[in-house]
């Protein structure tokens, strides 16, 4: 268990390296998921939510640009700066910089935690302990993420065959997303903490260039680590892919979110 931990703030300082890529190019999240989880978790306008692994603050606007107020838990000193400068004229946002394991536990304080893209880096069950301490009773967690979608189409398979051929990305099929997302329900009820889970899924869509998705590749901790000759490697088969697209490929994607009563 340790040497995971230490695995995984390693892999997080990879991100915090790289924290003004992060926050450019990670795509956001669909409005409607926000909208979902406003409306099945009930929360009032005068709502304190709890985010875990906020980030530079992607999802955190979200809610930001709704009213309510944030208190968000980020290891990454850098994409922790990004966020508390992107928020500071607000009013609305507190920012911890600690791994959520270790801060403080709060009490029963919070309408509704949340956390995006980022709740396969906590450990379990503590994280799922920690989050339902910290919610008032009755309230709502919700677990969101982009997955990211191999369509089927030759020119999708071709690009998820090729990054993960370099472990750069890998890309689902709908079967696949499907199976892991009832894996992700027992989970999160078999920790005992959390009931009544409702999972929903938004198909949505981006157009990019090869340059656009080379830089959301540099996003990631497989890319980050990579040696620069491989990098070169990679970049230069990815290109060929989207020559065959005369330079655009519209990359498919599901908002998948999980929303759980508190037990």
């Amino acid at each position: 268990m340790m040497w995971e931990l230490e695995k995984m703030i390693d892999e997080s300082r990879k991100f915090d390296k790289s924290a003004f890529v992060y926050d450019k190019y990670r795509p956001s999240y669909p409005k409607e998921i926000i909208n979902d989880i406003i409306t099945i978790s009930g929360i009032k306008d005068n709502a304190k939510i709890l985010e875990v692994g906020a980030g530079s603050g992607k999802a955190t606007e979200l809610f930001v640009d709704r009213g309510y107020h944030l208190t968000c838990i980020e290891q990454g000193e850098n994409l922790a700066q990004r966020g508390i400068e992107r928020f500071k004229e607000t009013g609305q946002v507190e920012y911890i910089i600690s791994r959520f394991e270790e801060v403080d536990e709060f009490s029963e304080q919070f309408d509704l935690a949340i956390c995006a893209q980022a709740f396969h880096w906590i450990q379990k069950p503590v994280g799922y302990e920690k989050l339902a301490k910290a919610l008032k009773p009755n309230s709502n967690c919700a677990l969101f993420w982009n997955k990211y979608m191999n369509d089927g189409s030759e020119l999708s398979s071709e690009l998820s065959r090729v990054c993960k051929e370099y472990s750069v990305l890998y890309m689902l099929e709908h079967d696949e997303l499907i199976e892991k997302s009832r894996e992700d329900i027992d989970e999160i009820e078999n920790s005992g903490y959390f009931k009544n889970t409702r999972f929903i899924e938004l198909p949505w869509q981006l157009e990019q260039s090869c340059e656009e998705f080379i830089n959301f590749l540099s996003t990631g901790n497989g890319y980050i680590g990579m040696e620069e000759g491989l990098k070169l490697e990679l970049d230069n088969k990815l290109k060929k892919i989207f020559d065959k697209a005369d330079g655009k490929i519209t990359r498919y994607f599901n908002c998948i979110l999980y929303i759980s009563q508190k037990s």
